[in-house]
């Protein structure tokens, strides 16, 4: 618990842990007690040292990753299908509620990686599956990340393609790479010399976090070799320390703060999991109901298949086409075909091709359609990393 007077009492003589101060003068007092070596530390998102460490990086697409049995929603995108705003508010409540509540209990951090505000432009795109919306990137209990806010989905829009993109943003917040993106520029695009020289150009373009442990390797470094000045390291932590200091990081006992009653009993709770539900009735979309084949009636459907590769997810996303689906195709009195894609065909860095369904589903829809001697129902499903 950084700043806890109550426990060390001495910490009350420290400027950045004044509650009365101004967030900018506890972050300057703050960064002009650390060592060059400590700054750096903090150019990562999971960084510091003693006396006290931080983390900057929490995915939360669709749900709190680092807690254990937290509520999982659906993904973004069929969230948006609902067209309800209202909903994106609950479902946000609720994450963060949940992640207030861990890190109340020292298990989890208070910045998020959600939501992901992606434009879905082509239905191939391999990560299009995990955002279509926004969100509104201010939080009272978290602070919420945007990802991939600017530039990334920047192909070839309105004459202003991703080459020659160069945009200012004056907003209070701090800039976060991809976890391997500068990595990448000296090591896969060869766009600099040395690892060096990736980290001062992104620290000069403004990148002040790097979801990696590249720059806090080679930050050192560039400084001795002139490529960045030290009053660029504090430029970069000042921003990663404001947003912390905004969400009473820096405050004491997070039990004593406001959320401060939140604990473990508030994460996946009955209303949470009942919200989840919600959210997926009021995002899958009927596309089409042949002949009102849809909804089931028990007294007329007594036998059911549900055929398909993702028939039986609770594992993995990778199923196995069973010998048999024609024949209980054809001796089921309806039949449901739960079809789609997994991570071996559509991720991040991994496009598809084209729509049509993969493998041979599409073979496996034709052949059950032409046995089943009652309403074929086909459910499309996909997850997203």
């Amino acid at each position: 618990m950084t700043c806890d007077v109550t426990r060390n009492p001495s910490l009350a003589g420290y400027g950045f842990c004044n509650t009365g101060l101004k967030a900018e003068a506890r972050v300057a007092d703050l960064v002009g007690r650390l060592t060059l070596e400590e700054k750096i530390g903090f150019l990562i998102t999971t960084g510091g040292r003693r006396p006290f460490t931080v983390s900057l990086m929490s995915e939360v697409v669709p749900f709190h990753r680092p807690v254990p049995g937290a509520t999982s929603f659906p993904q973004v995108i069929l969230t948006a299908a609902s067209f309800n705003i209202s909903l994106f508010q609950a479902i946000g409540k609720v994450v963060s509620t949940e992640a207030r509540a861990m890190y109340n209990v020292g298990a989890a951090g208070l910045t998020l990686w959600s939501p992901n505000v992606n434009i879905f432009r082509d239905p191939r795109w391999g990560r299009g599956l995990q955002g279509t919306d926004g969100g509104d990137p201010n939080s009272l209990k978290v602070a919420a990340c945007c990802k991939h806010y600017t530039a990334y989905d920047v192909d070839n829009w309105k004459g202003v393609h991703r080459y020659t993109f160069n945009s200012l943003i004056n907003l209070k917040m701090y800039i976060v790479s991809d976890c391997d993106s500068v990595e990448v520029m000296y090591a896969s695009q060869h766009y600099t010399k040395t690892p060096e020289e990736a980290m001062a150009k992104s620290m000069l373009a403004g990148l002040d976090l790097n979801c990696d442990h590249f720059t806090g390797q080679h930050a050192m470094g560039a400084v001795k070799a002139g490529l960045v000045k030290e009053t660029d390291v504090n430029t970069a932590i000042s921003n990663n320390f404001a947003t912390l200091m905004r969400l009473g990081f820096f405050n004491g006992d997070p039990k004593k703060q406001p959320y401060g009653n939140l604990g473990p009993q508030d994460v996946c709770t009955a209303d949470n999991q009942e919200l989840a539900r919600e959210a997926a009735r009021q995002g899958i979309v009927l596309l089409k109901n042949s002949n009102g084949s849809l909804p089931f009636s028990p007294s007329v459907i007594k036998t059911l298949a549900v055929i398909g590769p993702n028939a039986n997810v609770t594992d993995t996303m990778i199923g196995n086409y069973h010998d048999s689906a024609t024949s209980l195709a054809a001796s089921a009195d309806a039949v449901v075909l739960v079809m789609g894609t997994d991570l071996s065909i559509e991720r991040e860095d991994h496009d598809r091709s084209r729509l049509a369904p993969s493998g041979k589903q599409q073979q496996l829809v034709t052949e059950v359609a032409k046995v089943a001697k009652g309403p074929v129902v086909l459910v499309i499903m996909s997850v997203e990393d």
